[in-house]
């Protein structure tokens, strides 16, 4: 009796140590809207997005799970900021430098651009430009610090919130509600390919330089710091073995040299 007793105790102990094993599982909360291929929602597209996926195996080798849910950007930048979760992205170091941290290293280089419909004349040029259109934009995006030069420029900016806002604004812009919306170029043409819209919309300008994309992680918490050295260099690691290009080459896409 004494014996089965025992070893009652020490299977109640192992699994009470195993139990306490699985909630003190390091976790890195990650929050993101759909910018696809660089973050998607797998529901959706049948793949999280090849930021996601570095990221994922880059934590993973550190024995840190890195957990993605897809929402409302506005809403994610907030939460962000006030440390309720982790980390963002995928996102612009430009305008947002003295509210999140960010890595040195990026995921690659990203520039925004104008779309319209294919029997537009209008072009981008100049910002002066700009003071003739209804432009659709995303809520919360600040387009690579170059948010205030719309806003003071443009005839009249619709800011669109939600997960699938650039696909709201393709919507209006088919429907001739808009006149154009901007994206991050990647982006766009990957979603316009997706809604089969290649046929209607197409590519007016660009704005402002190629700069890099980034996630971005809270400054509330006191493990950022330690999440940010990580990423950094798991992605120089990736970049120099080949892991970083055949991660993106998935999506179809080429890494910048």
């Amino acid at each position: 009796m004494k014996n089965r007793f025992f070893i009652q105790i020490f299977i109640l102990c192992i699994a009470l140590i195993y139990e306490n094993y699985l909630f003190s599982e390091e976790v890195i909360q990650f929050e993101t809207d759909i910018w696809c291929p660089y973050t998607c929602d797998e529901k959706i597209f049948g793949m999280k997005g090849y930021v996601i996926d570095i990221a994922e195996e880059i934590f993973k080798e550190n024995n840190i799970k890195f957990i993605s849910t897809v929402g409302p950007w506005a809403r994610i930048l907030v939460r962000t900021e006030k440390g309720e979760i982790d980390a963002l992205g995928a996102a612009y170091k430009e305008g947002r430098e003295d509210k999140f941290l960010f890595p040195k290293e990026d995921f690659g280089k990203s520039v925004n651009g104008f779309f319209v419909n294919k029997n537009s004349n209008w072009f981008y040029k100049t910002p002066e430009s700009l003071k003739e259109i209804i432009l659709g934009s995303n809520l919360g995006y600040v387009y690579a610090g170059n948010i205030d030069l719309l806003r003071k420029n443009v005839k009249k900016l619709v800011e669109t919130g939600g997960e699938t806002a650039f696909q709201k604004n393709l919507e209006k812009l088919v429907h001739n509600e808009l006149d154009s919306v901007i994206e991050e170029t990647t982006v766009a043409k990957y979603t316009i390919k997706m809604l089969e819209l290649g046929n209607k919309i197409k590519e007016a300008g660009t704005i402002g330089n190629k700069t890099g994309i980034y996630i971005a992680f809270t400054k509330n918490k006191p493990t950022s710091k330690k999440y940010v050295k990580m990423l950094e260099e798991g992605i120089v690691k990736y970049k120099k073995n080949g892991k970083f290009e055949q991660i993106v080459k998935k999506y179809g896409l080429k890494m910048e040299k």
